[in-house]
């Protein structure tokens, strides 16, 4: 029941965050900007934008959600860098940031040398045990 639970929560939170819905937008509509994922170090540098559907659907599939735990994060987890998931024009259920065009829809919170991240959404954070494989490709 616990892991139904948990997995339950990782697809809901992982539709929040990486399918923004578009209300004035058909799917025909919707160009490749209109989501981002950005990995920015703990510096603030971006080390990478994926921008084209294909480049964001590669993420999401190398993340295997499908196989992550829910899990306490271990004590003295270092923050290496975050995952930066957002979405223009995105009608939001509040108006939280200041500039309504560009809403961070969530963060994934990677952490150096633990095979564990933090799903971090507007409402809650949600920490996990991931793959060794899918830490590595985070990390690299």
């Amino acid at each position: 029941m616990k892991r139904m639970v948990a997995i339950s929560l990782v697809t809901v939170g992982a539709l929040m965050i990486l399918g923004a819905c578009q209300a004035t937008k058909t799917e025909d509509d919707v160009s490749e900007k209109d989501q981002k994922v950005e990995i920015v170090s703990t510096g603030g540098d971006i080390e990478e934008s994926l921008t084209k559907k294909e480049d964001i659907q590669a993420f999401i599939d190398a993340l295997q959600i499908e196989k992550w735990e829910s899990d306490t994060l271990p004590e003295g987890a270092t923050e290496m860098k975050r995952a930066k998931m957002s979405s223009l024009d995105t009608v939001q259920l509040s108006n939280l940031l200041d500039n309504p065009e560009v809403s961070l829809d969530g963060e994934i919170i990677i952490y150096e040398n633990i095979p564990y991240i933090t799903l971090s959404t507007t409402l809650m954070d949600l920490h996990f045990s991931i793959p060794d494989e899918v830490a590595d490709y985070l990390n690299r």
